[in-house]
């Protein structure tokens, strides 16, 4: 019994000494037989430093260098594991401490498989039907630190070449307290991660491509590896290409409640100070970090496959929620600031495949371009329930002050910051993958409907050299599109300044201001627009026509709208290139009520006559109702209405049917109190003369029938006075009367100096001979000659030029005596009456009287024999002698007529200046019955 004690004790002790020396040996085994398989890699290796404590659960390895011929290294400073024994026995991994200092790793991928730290990792094609059972229910990590970690990635293609050796690297990684549970309720909880200095970088063409200070993970669980929580994520500090410009760098993010599931769930997402920087590319476009973009594209595989598919052919319905977002400063740039906002804030935004959903979304003060230029700034920006879903719909839009600074292009057009725009337009890249001349099949255009529920603008501002377009407050109610349909419940626009004109033009601040206009119901699809109401309250306009004939606001208004500013309004050079749209039926208009007043003002600066027209309507009221070409034949009513300067009116009212086939048109209106001198320049122009002094007034009378213009304008000229400018001005038409204008119209005057003309307008209103040139040159002239003519044929007007029909010869019936007698006869008498009405009702108009006598005379007075042979022969006899007695007497005897007519026209009231008399003489040459001619004065 006693030797079997002593056998056991030294069997025992024999056990523990092989274990001891067994556990002694085995580090410096593994030493050797690691290196020496490593060695036999081809690898240059080393193994510092293993130790094991089977007591304590812990394995150290220090100072392992492994390369390869090829360069590629596996350096480790220091690997610590410790585990708990105890754990092992209930079928749990319990992991006390994972300490890794000092570790440099770098994976290669080949052709022939992928090689970590030199060595070849071997492929196992054959993988399992199903998953085993794993080796451990549970595992539990007390403590896990990596410092000073470099993770290289190389590339290789199939001559051994490196096409991309790119880095990441990190000072520090942390975390405490992993729990997982596998088998068949698998589960992780890890309360936080801690990661600094991180730093991705490449190796091959030396480049910084990002950089983290720190990240920080907390409350990372998971219930069943496939629901997973995230209580918080904090990042300080990353940028992208980091240096003196980086293509980003951001100060701090933060996010809190991820929660993935069948959807994914974000409770807040907060950056602060976005700063992101563009570059150039090879086409001088503007491009977001280049040189990273190209290192990543570096590290796909070369038969990457192109615009892989989901293995469904179907997109994921996974829906991803963020309740709150928070940008606090945004700064995109390149050599120059391009944008910058205050802010960015949205709440409970939903992405659902294609569709976007967002409660609310705020944006702060944005500009683009900032500085010297300054292409757009906007103060503030609320966006309330946005709902994007192949339609696009948006409850309420508020923006703040706006401001659109323009430029002008190459061709003199102005565009809004063309170089920026030029720089960020893509350029379509060549697909070697398609084969030539094949094209993808058209895909039919899906058409996008938008709704906007209500839109508020602050202010607006548009200008280039100078403000373009500027208005106070904007509204916009209930906007939709679909299509070519357009419908919009309201819009109401307060202060709006348009156009101002260039300086020196005209001391004005805008062609156009109006201060509020508002629209009602407009509705709009492809063949129909309608209007319920429009109304411009109080408009300003300024109509301007410079010295060569010219409307500056439409050229400058071309310019805006990207046309050649030579160009006629309305139509540009490409026009001709557009195809052509005869077919398409016209546009149908449908106006129920159009006001423009009550009070508008209205100047007209007119340069191309001399002297200028400068004339000032206030007052302005137009009424437009009851428009539509739905009905062609039916006619609108219209109403115009507004004062002219000081004392002047113009006013016009009636229907009119401007959609039919032809337009017809019934109108009625008047002018009152014109200046004539305002005009003086028009009738320069078109007539050779001006207008010195006078007032008109006009009644218009406007009958239009299928473009059949029937029109009567009744002009009352009070005080008229003109003057031809010289003779080499004078229009054929002043030529045609005979006599000049100002003496035609002395002889329409009535006694309170009033002149009153109807010009009768007729022809086709589409006729190139259908003019105001016409009008005023040929039809005025001839209504001024027929009216003097109509006018005083009642008193006895007697034109002796009747075949050239012209006032050249315009003289009275003449007053014929008995021969040697001054008495007036009856027929005298009664040519004399009518003659005296005249002139008392044309107080203004001189008669000049002249009476001979004649060989009638004669002969009654010296030889009543050859009285009877005098009146009986057609042609004159042969002269008598005549004494000198008989000559003075017969001269009194006329002198003695000419006193009678005017003393009985005296006796009927008739002024004795609207007469002149001639001086008496005998016509020895005259053997007709004495006449006394009375002819208009001049």
């Amino acid at each position: 019994m006693k030797k079997l004690l002593t056998f056991l004790r030294w069997s025992l002790i024999s056990i523990a000494l092989l274990v001891v020396v067994t556990l002694s040996v085995l580090p410096f085994m593994i030493r050797w037989q690691g290196v020496a398989w490593l060695e036999r890699q081809g690898l240059d290796a080393d193994i510092g430093y293993v130790e094991i404590r089977p007591m304590l659960g812990t394995v150290q390895v220090n100072n392992v260098h492994i390369q390869s011929p090829g360069g590629e290294r596996l350096i480790l400073d220091q690997l610590l594991f410790d585990i708990a024994w105890n754990p092992l026995l209930e079928n749990s991994l319990h992991i006390e401490e994972v300490s890794i200092e000092g570790l440099t790793l770098d994976l290669a991928m080949t052709p022939s498989g992928l090689r970590v730290g030199g060595i070849p990792l071997p492929t196992d094609e054959a993988a399992p039907d199903e998953a085993g059972q794993p080796l451990f229910e549970r595992l539990a990590l007390d403590q896990f630190q990596l410092r000073d970690l470099t993770f290289c990635y190389l590339l290789m293609n199939e001559h051994g070449k490196q096409r991309a050796n790119q880095c990441a690297g990190l000072n520090a990684l942390r975390f405490n307290d992993l729990a997982m549970a596998l088998g068949e309720t698998p589960s992780l909880s890890l309360p936080g991660v801690s990661l600094r200095g991180l730093r991705w970088f490449d190796r091959l063409d030396p480049l910084q491509l990002a950089t983290v200070e720190s990240l920080a993970v907390t409350g990372l669980s998971s219930p069943d590896m496939t629901r997973w929580q995230l209580e918080k994520v904090n990042l300080q500090s990353l940028a992208l290409l980091p240096g003196d410009t980086p293509a980003v760098q951001l100060n701090e993010l933060a996010l809190t409640g991820f929660n993935l599931a069948e959807d994914v769930e974000l409770n807040t997402v907060s950056l602060d100070a976005l700063a992101v920087g563009l570059a150039r590319d090879q086409t001088n476009g503007l491009a977001f970090a280049p040189a990273l973009l190209e290192r990543v594209g570096q590290l796909s595989p070369e038969t990457a496959s192109q615009g892989a598919v989901d293995a469904n052919g179907e997109a994921e319905d996974r829906q991803i929620r963020l309740k709150q977002f928070a940008l606090r400063q945004l700064d995109i740039g390149t050599e120059r600031p391009l944008l910058s906002a205050g802010k960015l804030r949205f709440s409970d935004m939903r992405l659902a495949g294609t569709a976007v959903a967002v409660d609310t979304l705020t944006l702060g003060y944005l500009n683009l371009l900032p500085g010297a230029e300054e292409a757009l700034a906007l103060d503030s920006l609320d966006m309330r329930g946005l709902d994007v879903n192949r339609d696009v719909a948006i409850a309420g839009l508020t923006l703040g002050d706006l401001q659109v600074r323009l430029e002008t292009d190459s061709q003199g057009a102005l565009v809004f910051a063309p170089t920026l725009i030029n720089q960020l337009a893509s350029t379509p890249e060549k697909n070697d993958g398609v084969a030539e001349g094949i094209e993808p099949p058209a895909e039919e255009p899906v058409a996008m409907g938008f709704e906007m529920g209500d839109l508020q603008l602050g202010s607006l501002a548009v200008f280039a050299d100078r403000e373009l377009l500027s208005l106070d407050a904007l509204g916009l109610q209930q906007l939709k599109l679909a299509g070519d349909q357009v419908e919009l419940a309201r819009l109401e626009v307060s202060t709006v300044d348009f156009l101002a004109p260039a300086p020196g033009t005209a001391v004005v601040s805008h062609y156009v201001k109006i201060p509020r206009l508002s629209l009602d119901n407009l509705a709009k699809n492809s063949d129909t627009l309608s209007l319920e109401k429009l109304q411009i309250s109080d408009p300003e306009i300024f109509v301007h026509r410079n010295a060569d004939g010219m409307l500056p606001m439409f050229s400058e208004l071309a310019v805006l709208l990207g046309q050649d500013g030579e160009t006629v309004a309305g139509e540009s050079e490409d026009s001709a290139q557009q195809p052509a749209t005869e077919n398409a039926p016209p546009l149908k208009l449908q106006l129920a009520s159009l006001t423009i007043g009550e009070r508008g003002r209205l100047r007209i600066l007119d340069e191309s006559v001399s002297p200028p027209l400068d004339q000032h309507f206030t007052e302005v009221d137009i009424g437009v109702s009851h428009l539509g070409d739905n009905k062609p034949d039916t006619s609108a009513d219209v109403s115009l209405n507004m004062a002219l300067n000081q004392f002047g009116a113009l006013s016009l009212a009636g229907q009119v049917a401007p959609f039919g086939d032809t337009i017809s048109t019934d109108l009625v209106g008047e002018i009152k109190g014109i200046d004539v001198r305002n005009i003086s320049g028009y009738a320069k122009k078109y007539s050779g003369y001006s207008l010195d002094q006078g007032l008109v007034d006009a009644e218009i009378s406007v009958d239009i029938l299928e473009d059949t213009i029937d029109a009567v304008v009744t002009t009352r000229f009070h005080k008229l006075q003109v003057s031809p400018v010289s003779k080499a001005d004078l229009e054929a038409g002043s030529a045609e009367l005979g006599v000049p204008l100002e003496f035609a119209l002395s002889l329409l005057r009535d006694k309170n100096g009033m002149i009153e003309l109807k010009l009768p307008i007729s022809g086709n209103i589409n006729s190139p001979t259908f003019s105001i040139r016409h009008i005023v040159n040929k039809v005025m002239f001839k209504v001024i000659k027929e009216t003097v003519i109509n006018y005083y044929l009642p008193f006895g007007l007697v034109v002796k030029t009747l075949v050239g029909d012209s006032l050249a010869g315009m003289g009275f019936e003449s007053v014929v005596f008995e021969p040697g007698t001054a008495a007036l006869d009856e027929a005298g008498e009664a040519n004399l009456d009518r003659l005296s009405d005249m002139l008392q009702k044309r107080q203004q108009l001189q008669l000049v009287f002249c009476a001979p006598t004649t060989l009638q005379d004669w002969a009654a007075l010296f030889s009543p024999d050859e009285l009877a042979s005098l009146q009986s022969s057609v042609e004159n006899a042969p002269l008598s002698e005549t004494t000198a007695e008989q000559s003075a007497e017969l001269t009194a005897l006329a002198n003695q007529r000419t006193d009678s007519a005017k003393q009985y026209l005296i006796d009927r009231g008739v002024d004795p200046g609207q007469m002149v008399l001639c001086t008496g003489k005998f016509d020895q040459s005259n053997s007709q019955r004495p006449e006394m001619s009375i002819t208009v004065g001049r």
